[in-house]
């Protein structure tokens, strides 16, 4: 829909105490494969593990696309003090006609349980409602991922439904069930107006 083309007009980027939260690139390309590769990070997540640098190109390609093709927006969550990517987090499968998006975010191991995606959840959500007129924002957690439920919930996401066999786990080799979350926006957006 051409009413939001202005939000692809520039990459918006954010910054919070310790994070900043940008466009990947390519020198982001050791960094997103040091992510993907890790089993433990990637079981509670749908994907196989990523397997070398050109794998993880082709990933690279495919997030910058999706700003680039006007579809959605993966935000690299980078360290302020050396810019050193540390993980994602991505607005995708956004439903423009019927104002839902799903939220994904991914971090690094050692950054886990940190309060890092604590700090960058309120910017994007609020990018999410307040730019992108979201009414609904939508995640899919797997329920073995205890903290990201954890974040989920402490923002206010409900729980609506456990989705059975939801995920293939690439790791353990057989299809995991999902729950889904749901954050919806109160505050009274005239929504019709904006394909008028």
């Amino acid at each position: 829909m051409k009413c939001f083309d202005h939000l692809f007009e520039r990459f918006p980027e954010f910054e919070t105490d310790r994070c900043i939260l940008r466009q990947i690139k390519q020198s982001d390309l050791g960094n997103l494969h040091e992510l993907f590769s890790d089993k433990d990070n990637v079981k509670c997540f749908g994907l196989d593990i990523m397997k070398d640098i050109i794998e993880a190109n082709k990933t690279l390609q495919q997030l910058k696309a999706l700003f680039d093709k006007k579809l959605g927006f993966a935000w690299v969550i980078a360290l302020k003090e050396n810019n050193k990517m540390i993980g994602l987090i991505n607005y995708t499968c956004w439903f423009r006609r019927f104002y839902r998006c799903g939220i994904r975010h991914s971090l690094k191991r050692e950054y886990w349980d940190q309060g890092y995606l604590t700090e960058i959840f309120p910017p994007v959500i609020e990018f999410g409602f307040n730019k992108m007129k979201l009414h609904r924002i939508e995640s899919i957690v797997n329920p073995q991922a205890d903290l990201s439920v954890q974040l989920v919930r402490n923002f206010g996401f409900f729980q609506e439904a456990l989705l059975k066999d939801y995920s293939y786990n690439f790791v353990n080799q057989k299809f995991d069930d999902n729950y889904l979350f749901a954050l919806l926006n109160n505050k009274n957006t005239e929504y019709h107006e904006l394909f008028m």
